[in-house]
Formats: C-alpha cells, structure tokens, sequence
C-alpha cells in the first residue's frame, strides 16, 4: 500500500498524524546514526533543527508539539 493509500485509509486525524509521523521517523532512522529507536520525539526535534534538515527551528517544534499532544493524551 502506498503512503497516500495508508493515509487515507486512517479513521481520523489523529490516526492520520501518528502514521505520517512514524513514518517520517522511520525514513530518519533509516539514515545510520542520525535518529535512534531510543530517541524521544524532543530528542528527535532537537536534531532535526541542529542539522538544518527542516526550513526552520518553529516548524519541527510546531510538528513535535503536535505529535506529543496526540501521542501522550489522556
């Protein structure tokens, strides 16, 4: 199944948002050294924004931000 295929396939925009995210965490794992199983999602923000991988610092903060208001909910 495509990426697009999955993303659609999701119920809500919660479901959307974590399976987009793993995924775009998986592709940086993929890259050796740069982005360990281990790593949080701040952990994982931190890099990004010192490797200048991202347009700005306030994007991948606003992404992280969003991933952990999802991921650690009540």
């Amino acid at each position: 199944m495509t990426f697009n295929a999955e993303l659609r396939s999701k119920k809500n925009d919660e479901e959307k948002y974590r399976f987009a995210y793993s995924t775009f965490v998986d592709q940086l794992r993929q890259m050796p050294t740069f982005v360990k199983k281990s790593d949080t999602p701040r952990k994982i923000r931190d890099r990004l924004a010192a490797s200048g991988r991202v347009t700005t610092k306030r994007e991948i903060e606003q992404i992280t931000e969003a991933f952990e208001q999802i991921e650690y909910a009540d």
